[in-house]
């Protein structure tokens, strides 16, 4: 079971749906009112949650690294627990998001509301390890090698990586569609629709221009 650090340094009043400030707000050492305004930046509608592509950007801003979630780099199709990810980053400063919540993990203490409870056992979905800490296994773009039969987390981590370096939407696709040419639309679709927001029919449009 790990220890749950209640604080809740909300200072804006009828704000809610707001774990992923509270964890920037934790994890960076910021102000309420600054990492408010950061997940705002970039889209964040005050009272409602924020999507991954949005609190990505927010933060990188403040030198946040997407890593792997996953168990081992060769079990790469199974996402690590919160319990597993902290047994192997013992210490540390992460954002680390499940479904539906964010919360910062600092040292395996996870910070959270006051009385949540511990999400030990949930499976990870995104992991964001501060720059210039413990060293660590960045999540890196795989070689664009043209593969008969690409797994969903393939194509997935991919897309993500170009994404977050600020490719444009068809840059992105294109180049995930030619470096996946094994790959169904339907997988390309899951990949950067549901990770990514991107819009279906400009997914359909720019994979049939990359494999014209």
């Amino acid at each position: 079971m790990l220890t749950v650090y209640g604080t809740n340094p909300r200072t804006i009043a009828g704000e809610r749906n707001d774990c992923t400030v509270r964890a920037l707000v934790h994890a960076a050492g910021i102000s309420y009112n600054e990492g408010h305004a950061a997940l705002k930046q970039v889209g964040r509608v005050e009272g409602r949650g924020t999507y991954a592509h949005q609190y990505r950007i927010a933060y990188a801003k403040y030198g946040f690294n997407e890593i792997s979630a996953a168990v081992s780099p060769t079990m790469s199709y199974k996402r690590a627990t919160v319990s597993q990810f902290v047994k192997q980053h013992p210490r540390g400063t992460y954002i680390l998001t499940v479904r539906g919540h964010a919360f910062a993990m600092i040292d395996g203490k996870q910070y959270d509301l006051p009385g949540m409870r511990s999400c030990a056992r949930r499976p990870l979905n995104h992991v964001f390890h501060k720059v210039n800490e413990q060293p660590v296994v960045p999540l890196v773009a795989p070689a664009p090698v043209v593969t008969p039969c690409p797994t969903f987390v393939d194509v997935r981590t991919f897309a993500r990586v170009l994404h977050n370096q600020r490719k444009s939407i068809c840059e992105v696709i294109r180049s995930t569609a030619k470096a996946y040419s094994g790959a169904t639309v339907a997988q390309l679709k899951k990949a950067l629709v549901t990770e990514l927001g991107y819009n279906a029919t400009t997914i359909y449009r720019q994979v049939r221009e990359a494999r014209k």
